[in-house]
């Protein structure tokens, strides 16, 4: 039986047809170091179940020096989901990410453009 599997962000929706197959692919995810969010439950037609995504379940820090943000996360996805939130409220990219010793790094500027 298929499953399909939706990015919610900080977790992942999955649902299907049965809850077996339900059950087998959230103890996939379980077994690669996910916590369930929500046990198989039948709503509606489908059963569904949610677990954290673990990519954007990453602490990340913002460190303010003057006018600019240092940014680091231990992935990229969550440096660039962060980075992408204080890019909407003005920041701009000042120095690109890169990776330096397994943790991701990106300089913002925080100035008002004008």
């Amino acid at each position: 039986m298929s499953v399909t599997v939706s990015d919610a962000g900080t977790h992942f929706i999955i649902a299907g047809a049965s809850r077996e197959a339900v059950e087998a692919e959230l103890e996939r995810r379980v077994a690669d170091g996910a916590q369930v969010r929500s046990e198989p439950a039948l709503i509606g037609a489908k059963w569904m179940a949610t677990c954290e995504n673990r990519r954007m379940n990453v602490r990340v820090q913002v460190e303010k020096l003057g006018m600019k943000s240092i940014v680091t996360a231990a992935t990229r996805e969550a440096l660039e989901a962060r980075v992408a939130e204080l890019m909407e409220l003005g920041a701009r990219v000042d120095q690109p990410l890169e990776e330096i010793d397994g943790v991701w790094t990106v300089v913002l500027d925080d100035a008002p453009s004008g």
